[in-house]
């Protein structure tokens, strides 16, 4: 449609005063000849529920400090049969926004035998079947700083499994944020026209963000070694 579109914020997110959006995708009920020519979105809607549009947005400033991260990370094998994982879970969504329904998953290595968990908010247990430590938070406000902490005890490893590597998958995290949008993306106007069937529309906007493939990597990997030196691994970003 558009090369680099974009569009103002109006409040829903503190960060840019406009937001530019990439892969910008219509439902066909939209006329597109309005919206090139004002960037008003005017259309007919079909019958139930159905998805206006699709885009991605560019926010330089959540490329820097995303709504969740884990900072702090350390990652120590302290012996050939014990790991020990560190780091914290930080929020960066604004004040008076508080994101529900937090699943975060560590990866574990395969020869995972037992898990020791520590954490102050929420509940973090193992589980054999997805080979991950599974934290289910319910809340976290907007600036704050959850810690986690576990124990890993594994298996003897085979000559096999200790010439292959463990590939330290990345954190995953999913959560939703009502009344929130990440992008920055807000309606500024919403007008509904209808003069034949006398239908009585309601005329509001509910925003909510969702994490999808949100990933996040641990970093570093210090490994105890014969004399009593460290090796570090960086993992890649």
């Amino acid at each position: 449609i558009n090369d680099e579109p974009s569009a103002p914020v109006t409040g829903a997110s503190k960060y840019a005063a406009s937001v530019e959006l990439d892969d910008v995708s219509f439902h066909p009920c939209v006329r597109l000849g309005v919206f090139e020519s004002n960037r008003q979105i005017t259309f007919v809607p079909p019958d139930g529920e159905f998805i206006l549009m699709t885009y991605r947005a560019t926010n330089p400033q959540q490329r820097e400090n995303p709504v969740l991260r884990v900072v702090m990370p350390r990652v120590e094998e302290v012996s050939k049969t014990r790991m020990c994982v560190d780091f914290r879970l930080k929020s960066h969504f604004p004040v008076g926004i508080k994101a529900k329904d937090i699943t975060v998953k560590i990866p574990c290595p395969t020869n995972t035998a037992n898990v020791a968990v520590r954490v102050k908010v929420g509940k973090a247990k193992y589980s054999p079947t997805e080979q991950a430590i599974v934290w289910l938070i319910p809340s976290i406000d907007g600036p704050e700083e959850l810690p986690f902490s576990a124990e890993i005890s594994l298996i003897a490893a085979t000559l096999a499994q200790a010439e292959t590597q463990w590939a330290r998958p990345p954190v995953t995290i999913k959560f939703s944020a009502p009344t929130f949008a990440a992008s920055g993306l807000a309606c500024k106007k919403l007008t509904i026209t209808e003069n034949n069937l006398n239908y009585n529309a309601k005329q509001w906007v509910r925003y909510q963000t969702k994490g999808g493939q949100y990933e996040c990597r641990l970093g570093e990997v210090k490994r105890a070694t014969e004399g009593g030196r460290d090796e570090t691994d960086i993992a890649s970003a």
